[in-house]
Parts: C-alpha cells; sequence; structure tokens
C-alpha cells in the first residue's frame, strides 16, 4: 500500500479476513519513523580567521529531534574526530592553515556539513647572537662592534639590531627581512654600549635576545717617568 505520511512515528496493523468473514489480526503491530527533515547546523568556531593561538574552541549550535551524531574532519580526511554527546570542545589545531569541515546526521540519515578555513602560527621566531658578535662585559681596544643575528620561524618577516649609549639613549637601529643580519657598528667613541635584537613574524609573534654589554676603550694608559725611586 502506498500512503503520504508526514514526520513523526507511525503504526499499523495487519488484518486478514476469508470469504466466508473471518478475520484475524498479525501477531505483532509495525511503527515505522518519518524524518525528512535535515538537522539545523551554525558552526560558530573557529571562524574563518588568523590566530596566534593555537588553544580554540570548536563551537556550534545543532537541532533535531532525531540527533545521532556530530563529527569533524580536517584537512579532507585525513583526520576524523566524532564528538562525544554532540556537545562543543576545546580544540587545538596544527599550525598553517586548517581546512575544518564538521558533520552532523539524523537516525534517518538525513545529513548537515558546515565548513571553516583557519590558519594558526602561536609559535615565536628563534633568534640568537652568532659569531662574530662580541660576547657581553668584553673590553674593546678598538672602535668597532660586530653583531651578527640569526633568526629561524617560517613566515619570519623582520629582524632588528638596536644599539644604545652609556645613557641608554638608542643610537643605532638595523633591522632586515632576511636572516642572518650582521652589523658592524664603527667609529664608536669611548664609552658603555648596549645591544640586542628582535624578530618578527607576519603575525607579529616576537622573540629577542637577552642584551649585552661591551665596552669601547681605545685610551692608551698615561704613562709618568720621573727620576729616582
Amino acid at each position: 500500500f502506498y500512503a503520504n505520511m508526514t514526520d513523526g512515528i507511525w503504526g499499523w496493523v495487519l488484518r486478514a479476513c476469508d470469504k466466508t468473514g473471518a478475520c484475524s489480526f498479525a501477531p505483532k503491530n509495525f511503527s515505522v519513523g518519518i524524518d525528512t527533515i535535515f538537522p539545523a547546523l551554525n558552526l560558530t568556531e573557529p571562524r574563518n580567521l588568523t590566530y596566534t593561538t593555537n588553544q580554540l574552541q570548536l563551537n556550534f549550535t545543532r537541532n533535531d529531534t532525531n540527533l545521532l551524531s556530530c563529527v569533524y574532519s580536517t584537512n579532507q580526511g585525513t583526520a576524523n574526530t566524532t564528538l562525544p554527546n554532540c556537545a562543543n570542545i576545546s580544540y587545538v589545531p596544527s599550525q598553517g592553515t586548517t581546512n575544518l569541515t564538521l558533520f552532523i546526521n539524523d537516525s534517518a540519515g538525513n545529513l548537515n556539513i558546515s565548513n571553516t578555513f583557519f590558519f594558526v602560527d602561536s609559535i615565536k621566531p628563534e633568534i640568537q647572537f652568532v659569531n662574530p658578535t662580541n660576547s657581553s662585559g668584553t673590553y674593546l681596544k678598538t672602535n668597532t662592534l660586530n653583531v651578527n643575528v640569526t633568526s629561524i620561524d617560517t613566515n619570519l618577516i623582520n629582524i632588528s639590531i638596536e644599539l644604545f649609549n652609556t645613557a641608554n639613549t638608542s643610537i643605532r637601529y638595523n633591522s632586515s627581512s632576511f636572516s642572518p643580519i650582521n652589523i658592524s657598528y664603527t667609529n664608536l667613541a669611548d664609552g658603555r654600549y648596549y645591544f640586542n635584537a628582535t624578530s618578527y613574524d607576519v603575525l607579529v609573534n616576537k622573540n629577542s635576545t637577552g642584551t649585552r654589554v661591551i665596552t669601547v676603550d681605545t685610551t692608551l694608559p698615561l704613562l709618568k717617568t720621573g727620576i729616582g725611586t
């Protein structure tokens, strides 16, 4: 038989009669659930943004009378995770670009899908002084100071070196978009100097070296001679 039924639970019984009018019912009843409505889904986090933290939330709202399961997949199915009780969770994504797809389905097989792309870079650049940078505490008998800095980051955008005089006033600033950066500061007057270096990536994650101290002393000791002892 054919019946045009609306969504819901429908039950029926079978009854058969012969030509004499004797009838009997089937030993059990039958029922069927009709569900033609797709689950409602709204994925709110992560958004299509760039993040400087990898501590994110996977947040969404969903609604369905017969909700069965919720699964998220990253980067075209390379990883699939079932969400217990279809609940929101804390989420730690990989660095770089992620394509996240959320699937929810009900007991009738109705499926809804939502997708988001986002980018994560939460790692500070690595930065360090390398040779021939003068060591902290060095006394120089020349007026030249050498500073060589390397920095490593997938999205490195800037490395800078800053030199300060005895009064802690910035007197030189040099920067580069590439690593390493090697600067020789010349014609320095006698005195104490401080220098450090900083690097940034495109998301303004920042890292700095410690500050080194050197003293320039190009003046020869004054020697007096006299008669007798």
